[in-house]
């Protein structure tokens, strides 16, 4: 798959999740100018605290934490590097003293709120994406076995209709 339609399939990875959420990209005319920073592309949801970065190669984590520090604010990063469903990941930085990142997270829809990025070990910290932003979650966001490969399945039919072209 060409670079530009990946990075496409990495934008539209993150933005039908955070519709999804209703989450808002307003612009801020008296925002001024943006942070120098490494990261260039990138949608900030003021009012979720949330940073939103699409990526076809991994960032590295000290620049998504300059973002994050420059923004005070959370970050989730898409990562399209190929041309496959099951190659779309997804990373949560949380803003703090000592931000917590997690990467390699899959997306998982149904349960309480309308997506969560989930690891692969079920017994991780999963996160919610709510309109007020990223929630880490000590909790699974599934009842049973089923429930979690249903979501996850979920998850990947949505990302499949991106990846073929389309949006949900």
């Amino acid at each position: 798959m060409p670079i530009k339609t990946l990075e496409a399939v990495a934008i539209a990875a993150l933005l039908t999740p955070a519709r999804l959420a209703g989450l808002r990209f307003p612009v801020d005319p008296e925002a001024g100018l943006t942070p120098a920073t490494r990261l260039r592309h990138y949608l900030h949801a003021s009012a979720a605290r949330l940073l939103i970065v699409p990526a076809i190669t991994p960032p590295s984590r000290r620049d998504v934490e300059e973002l994050v520090r420059a923004f005070e604010t959370d970050a989730l990063i898409a990562l399209a590097s190929r041309n496959r469903v099951d190659d779309i990941t997804f990373a949560v930085m949380l803003a703090g003293d000592t931000p917590i990142y997690s990467s390699g997270l899959n997306l998982f829809l149904g349960a309480g709120a309308s997506c969560h990025f989930v690891p692969p070990e079920p017994a991780s910290t999963s996160f919610a994406l709510l309109p007020v932003g990223l929630r880490g979650c000590e909790c699974p966001p599934w009842d049973s076995e089923a429930d979690r490969r249903a979501g996850l399945a979920d998850g990947r039919a949505l990302l499949s209709g991106i990846v073929a072209g389309g949006t949900k």
